[in-house]
């Protein structure tokens, strides 16, 4: 009488089977290539979808209307006085504008996805007349920033210790690189050299550096006469001659953009936006010195008070949106590439 199977222990040909293939080379790569198909079924998906939503988010921030300076963090003071003030607990007067402004640096430098910050300032109204006309004149207004003369197309001269003149005031009073202006405010008079003439930014596409200042720039209507453009200078001169000539305030901007050697997948773009968030509730935060000297945030519309913004939020609804569109598509060719898999290794 024979032992029951159990205490045979596995049965040989069973323990060869698998081996057995090696006899059949053409079953053998088949079983391979289903399995491959099937490993493929179940990683590709997820590839598709991460590799898909970086490529929207790189789109998002392409745009326009976002770019990476939108994208990034930008805290605006609309009205913050241009006297110096005294710290807590010191003596010693440093300008309100200086202390934010290495504040900020200081904040958005833990995160290695924004860029250096970008400081820019726009002081006040000034009449701008050729010097040896005073009687004729045209408007502009004061303005500095971070690489400003990189960021605009010069015609005439180049960027230098003086300023910067766009060319519908320049042409308007035949104004050429080399001449002298005389800017007028409420409280005198100042001579300038003039260094460069450039393209008024109204007649140009908009870009992302100049895009939080969209509404000094543009006219308000398809109809309506531009604005004053700026008369670009360096940042203490435009500081110094905006108090020279009564201004008590100024509106300044200070920008941390996403880097631009960074590419942000989804779950970046989420996190950022998660630290920016966390930036903003510490700028309010009216315990801490941080928050006492940021005074964020007013909560009024844009240009009347302090405000940080990003465009982040926008660019994931907009990411979000889409890959939705697209998962459902995705699931069905999914299953059924698995389907094939298990088909064919069965």
């Amino acid at each position: 009488m024979s032992p029951p199977r159990w205490e045979r222990g596995p049965n040989p040909a069973v323990r060869g089977a698998p081996f057995l293939l090696l006899r059949y080379p053409g079953s053998l790569a088949a079983l391979a290539v289903a399995a491959l198909l099937l490993a493929l079924a179940l990683a590709a998906y997820p590839l598709f979808l991460s590799a898909s939503a970086s490529t929207l988010v790189a789109g998002e921030i392409a745009e326009p209307l976002v770019s990476r300076y939108g994208a990034g963090m930008s805290y605006r003071d609309g009205a913050l006085p241009l006297a110096d003030a005294s710290p807590p607990g010191t003596g010693t007067p440093v300008p309100l504008h200086r202390r934010r402004g290495e504040i900020f640096s200081r904040l958005t430098s833990a995160d290695p996805r924004l860029g250096p910050p970008v400081a820019t300032v726009m002081g006040t109204r000034v009449a701008v007349s050729p010097a040896d006309r005073p009687q004729v004149f045209r408007s502009g207004i004061l303005f500095a920033g971070t690489d400003a003369a990189g960021h605009i197309r010069i015609v005439r001269g180049s960027a230098g210790s003086g300023a910067l003149l766009p060319d519908l005031i320049a042409d308007a009073l035949g104004i050429e690189p080399g001449d002298e202006v005389v800017l007028e405010g409420g409280r005198g008079s100042v001579r300038l050299p003039v260094d460069g003439v450039y393209e008024a930014l109204y007649s140009r596409p908009r870009t992302g550096y100049w895009l939080r200042w969209a509404s000094q720039i543009y006219p308000a209507c398809q109809d309506c006469a531009p604005p004053p453009q700026f008369v670009i200078m360096d940042r203490a001169r435009a500081i110094e001659l905006s108090a020279t000539f009564g201004a008590e305030t100024a509106v300044f901007l200070w920008q941390a953009p996403v880097a631009a050697t960074t590419s942000l997948s989804l779950d970046d773009a989420r996190d950022l936006r998660a630290f920016v968030a966390e930036l903003r509730t510490e700028m309010a935060r009216p315990d801490t010195s941080t928050g006492r000297i940021m005074a964020c945030c007013s909560g009024l519309p844009s240009g009347s008070g302090i405000t940080v913004t990003s465009s982040l939020g926008r660019v994931i609804r907009q990411v979000e949106e889409r890959i939705r569109a697209v998962e459902a598509p995705g699931r069905l060719l999914r299953a059924a590439a698995v389907a094939v898999g298990v088909t064919v290794v069965a």
